[in-house]
């Protein structure tokens, strides 16, 4: 997620502008935002803990400050290939970036409608199940309650989880995994710093989770 975390980007060394070259022999592709990238250079991202916990070979190519609209959104990660599952998150730094303006409803809109059925983002799950794929969407977790960068947010991005949440129960093949189960609001040991990424034990409670839906796909 971006926000005010982006002007630090190049400060921070969990920061991961660039994603690494696709390995063509994973099963699991890996693509959104910081979320997913965080701790990558420690080896300790969700993606990681994912591996760690399935033995599945997983290629991460989330990028921090990822958007999901645009023409290097979210989507330009995705590569060809034969993947079993897709882990994907997004729509956080679209909302960040109209946050608290008169153009905040639209851009929300135009990521996913109401009805789960409409947007950038169902339509680009749509995209990812054409291709077999098996789809995990990874929602974002609570805004802490010492609050952080995206607190101005936090009614917008509880309506964008509870869009992908409808998308996920109408769209075959696709599991949300719901955060809010093992990242508490009040336990700031899961929060980085920053308020807004995944402390190193946040991840691994959160790749254990993932892990936990992987093992239940074929």
């Amino acid at each position: 997620m971006k926000l005010l975390s982006v002007l630090a980007l190049c400060a921070l060394s969990a920061c991961v502008v660039i994603a690494p070259r696709v390995d063509p022999d994973a099963e699991v592709l890996v693509i959104g935002d910081s979320i997913l990238a965080w701790h990558r250079g420690k080896g300790a991202s969700i993606p990681a803990v994912v591996e760690d916990q399935t033995q599945r070979g997983v290629t991460n190519q989330a990028i921090a400050g990822a958007t999901f609209i645009g023409s290097r959104g979210i989507p330009s990660q995705f590569a060809s290939g034969d993947w079993d599952i897709v882990l994907m998150n997004g729509g956080g730094n679209d909302i960040g970036d109209v946050c608290g303006t008169s153009g905040e409803a639209a851009v929300l809109n135009r990521l996913i409608s109401p009805d789960g059925t409409q947007g950038a983002i169902p339509d680009f799950v749509r995209r990812v199940r054409a291709t077999g794929a098996d789809v995990i969407w990874l929602g974002y977790y609570p805004i802490s309650v010492e609050g952080g960068p995206f607190a101005p947010c936090r009614v917008t991005l509880d309506q964008l989880k509870a869009r992908q949440q409808t998308m996920a129960r109408i769209l075959d093949g696709v599991t949300f995994v719901d955060t809010a189960d093992v990242i508490a609001p009040d336990n700031l040991a899961l929060y980085d710093g920053d308020l807004v990424h995944p402390s190193v034990d946040g991840a691994a409670r959160i790749g254990v989770q993932v892990a936990s839906v992987v093992r239940q796909l074929p």
